[in-house]
This record gives structure tokens, sequence and C-alpha cells, in this order.
């Protein structure tokens, strides 16, 4: 017999879009959303499970358990060979070195697909991504945004040095006009391949190459950053 995790809200949820085989009531969730979440010392069984959902659903998270291990990931390489590069690179299966302590149920649809949980996940952002720090507080590198696009540090956080709670206010706002601005030049560039053409005719798949090319160069930070986070 399985014993269920006795962390907050993991019962509540059981069987209603947590679950432990997939080919158990895990079909009902079929091209959903999926995260993984693991076991400390079994990474490479959360990788096995990933590969396994692959045919249900192509949008899968790991949540890893803590942190890997380089025997968590000599056993992964000893049973799938090859895994790394397979599940990052090919399958575009985001790892995350953090592991859940508490789940929340927060819409419960009428069917299976409708349902929503909030995860909270142990540490803090700061652990689960790679960012550019001065000493104890964020690095801003341009308009309040840190070294990772998408994110913003404001008031206290950053390293400006300033501590008044006008500047704070300043700068909280500057994030989000900065923010805005780089919101709608995504939705933009997003819209351009269809509207090409409609205009001119050709192929959709051409002008999304180049659109992708610019994405190589500004940046696609956002929507990366909702990867990184799990959202």
């Amino acid at each position: 017999m399985s014993l269920l995790s006795d962390k907050p809200g993991f019962s509540e949820a059981f069987g209603k879009g947590l679950f432990w085989c997939s080919q158990c009531d895990g079909l009902d969730y079929k091209g959903c959303t999926m995260v993984i979440l693991g076991k400390p010392g079994n990474f490479a069984g959360a990788i096995g499970s990933a590969l396994n959902l692959r045919k249900l659903r192509t949008n899968i998270q790991i949540f890893a358990g803590g942190k890997i291990t380089d025997a968590d990931k000599k056993n992964a390489e000893a049973r799938w060979s090859g895994w790394e590069t397979v599940i990052k690179k090919t399958y575009d299966i985001s790892i995350h070195e953090a592991d859940t302590i508490k789940i929340e149920r927060t819409a419960k649809g009428k069917e299976p697909y409708d349902d929503e949980y909030k995860l909270t996940l142990d540490g803090s952002i700061r652990t689960l991504i790679t960012i550019g720090m001065d000493g104890t507080s964020v690095k801003v590198v341009f308009n309040m945004e840190s070294s990772i696009g998408g994110i913003y540090v404001v008031g206290d956080a950053n390293n400006d040095g300033s501590t008044n709670a006008y500047h704070a206010m300043w700068s909280a706002k500057r994030a989000v006009v900065n923010a805005h601005v780089a919101l709608n030049k995504e939705e933009y560039l997003e819209q351009v391949p269809g509207a090409m053409v409609a205009a001119e005719g050709g192929d959709e798949e051409f002008y999304q190459g180049q659109i992708d090319k610019l994405h190589w160069v500004i940046g696609k930070d956002v929507e990366e950053l909702y990867k990184t986070l799990g959202a």
C-alpha cells in the first residue's frame, strides 16, 4: 500500500487532480498541465514518471523534492541514459529543485480538467532561480528589472541604496510601467505571423521563424519566467 504524504492539502486533493498512477484517474486530465512531485532520494523515479506521462500531455513540470545531488543524477543516468538532454531539451520539461510543502485546491470544477491548485514550495524564489545579487540585495540591471528579465525588484529589495517609502513607491511604479511595455511587445509579436499571412499571403511558419529570431535577440523573458516558476 502506498503511503500518502501528511503535508497540508495532500489528502484533500488526492483523487481530485493529485494521484499516484497516471493510468488511473490521471487519464481524466489528458492535455492539462502536469506537475510531478518528486521524492527525496528518488529523482530517477520522477524522471520515469515524466516520461510515462508524455503520451497524455506535453506540458510537464518536475519538482524534485529538494536539491538534486550528484548521486541522484548518477542514478537517473543509470536508469534513463541521456535523460538530461531528452527531458530538458527534447521534451522541454522543466526541473525545479524544490519540495512541495502544501497544496491548496483553489477551484472546484464540474469536470476534472477545471480543477486548479496552488502549490507552496519550500525555500524562496531566490533558491529556485539564478539571479544577480549584490550582497543581500538583488542587483538592478535596468528600470528596476533584475538580471532575469521579467523579475523586478523594488524598495529595499534592490541594490540602489535607497530605503525611504517614497522611493519604494516610485520604484514599484517604474517596474509596473516597464512590465506593461514588455508584455505589450510580446503580445504584438505573437500577432505578427497571422497578420502578415492575411495581408501578404505566404507561409505563417516563415513569419514565425522571423519572430523567433527576434525573440532570440530581445528575449522572451516573461514567458520563460512563467515556465521557471511552474505557473
